[in-house]
């Protein structure tokens, strides 16, 4: 939780939109802005998991060289704040951020 604050929603009033406001409010780091996506990330990895095929945008929370581990391990950006996956349907990404 951001600055050591937590948020529950026990009444579906608020939008996704709403949510994403008061995250970023909050500063709350937003990694993708495709509703779809799952992601999963902490200091030093990143998971991405789609559903449906097609590119996704990650924005980073720092400059980072950015390897992709699986499915295949390769390097995807250097010295970036961003970088695009061309994501399969039904597949699981994982990145190391260094």
């Amino acid at each position: 939780p951001a600055g050591g604050w937590s948020y529950l929603a026990t009444i579906p009033a608020l939008t996704t939109e709403d949510y994403k406001e008061i995250f970023r409010e909050a500063g709350v780091h937003c990694y993708c802005d495709d509703e779809s996506a799952v992601i999963y990330a902490n200091k030093s990895y990143l998971t991405l998991h789609v559903n449906k095929a097609g590119s996704r945008l990650l924005a980073l929370p720092r400059r980072c060289r950015v390897i992709q581990l699986l499915p295949e391990e390769r390097v995807l950006a250097e010295d970036a704040m961003e970088f695009a996956v061309d994501a399969e349907a039904h597949t699981t990404y994982l990145f190391r951020m260094e």
